[in-house]
């Protein structure tokens, strides 16, 4: 990383610097990028602002980011340092939070849609209000790992679980959640595992199924989601991956626990 930072460094010192009367981030688009980057795949741009006369362009890639610093004729991939701090990394504080913003206000208007396409509820108690969302893939075994807890943890915060599949893991995985969908399998079912192993997609799956599968496809990109299991409270507010000390933290800050 070092050697790296030194490189980046050398590269803007080795060429003149821009004029300060134009803006840098002037005309700079994601095609800019990938006019410079071999083989850059389609991403999105969080944020984009001149910093030392280059465009900062900071871009989510599979669900990380990365920055990028664009020149006249050039562009450079890496962290930008300066008097011992980060540049970079208070443009992506910034630049997460305001997606995070974004993504919330989204679901909130698109929350109906995933009501529509849940595939199982569970609810722990007749108070619950709060609800969880669940995007999960049965052969996902990160989505294993969370699933052994997930009922505990709901439990526990009085929470509405409703889960929706969104497999990643295909062709098995969307054959498999077809077959719970078309099935109507319960959460108890679903988590003993028991129904996969005897599972006949070629005979169990259904045209109800398939269409659910491509309406919440359609769902999840539109929400942002690029891995499972993902979790998002009716809050808007989200946990990616099966991180559930994370879920536990965000579930404490509706109930207080």
């Amino acid at each position: 990383m070092r050697k790296f930072t030194i490189l980046i460094l050398l590269l803007l010192l080795s060429f003149p610097a821009l004029s300060t009367t134009k803006n840098p981030c002037s005309g700079v688009t994601y095609a800019t990028l990938q006019k410079h980057v071999p083989k850059l795949p389609q991403g999105k741009v969080l944020s984009k602002k001149p910093v030392f006369n280059l465009c900062e362009v900071i871009v989510d890639l599979g669900g990380k980011p990365y920055p990028f610093y664009v020149g006249r004729g050039y562009v450079i991939l890496g962290n930008l340092f300066s008097l011992g701090q980060s540049v970079t990394n208070q443009s992506y504080q910034k630049a997460q939070a305001r997606e995070a913003e974004l993504q919330k206000g989204k679901f909130k208007t698109l929350r109906r849609r995933a009501d529509a396409l849940t595939v199982m509820v569970y609810k722990p108690s007749s108070s619950a209000r709060r609800v969880l969302y669940m995007f999960t893939d049965p052969v996902c075994p990160f989505c294993a790992r969370a699933e052994k807890q997930i009922k505990s943890i709901v439990k526990k915060h009085n929470v509405i679980l409703k889960v929706l599949f969104y497999p990643v893991h295909r062709p098995r995985g969307t054959d498999l959640a077809a077959v719970a969908i078309c099935k109507g399998i319960d959460l108890d079912t679903y988590l003993a595992k028991e129904w996969e192993r005897k599972a006949n997609p070629s005979k169990e799956k259904c045209s109800k199924g398939e269409e659910i599968l491509s309406r919440t496809d359609k769902l999840a990109r539109e929400l942002g989601i690029s891995g499972v299991p993902t979790f998002i409270m009716d809050s808007g507010d989200r946990v990616v991956g099966a991180n559930m000390g994370a879920l536990e933290e965000m579930l404490r800050k509706t109930d207080g626990k």
